[in-house]
């Protein structure tokens, strides 16, 4: 969840939505329609592990079940 407040807060990603909670942040729509921005493909290729995150946000989302 770190990791995504991040991303968006950056602007590196958009379409997904964090709320705050008393125990964190949650997601309030579909992971699914999480999106790269230019911005975001622009770090990826400037940053390795940048990309390895980006793997693991893939692994992450697939493992997750529809929201």
């Amino acid at each position: 969840m770190r990791t995504l407040k991040m991303l968006l807060d950056d602007g590196y990603i958009t379409g997904v939505s964090l709320e705050r909670t008393v125990n964190g942040p949650i997601v309030v729509n579909n992971i699914q329609n999480t999106e790269i921005t230019s911005k975001g493909l622009q770090y990826l290729e400037e940053n390795s592990m940048m990309k390895k995150v980006c793997k693991v946000l893939k692994e992450f989302r697939a493992w997750l079940p529809s929201i």
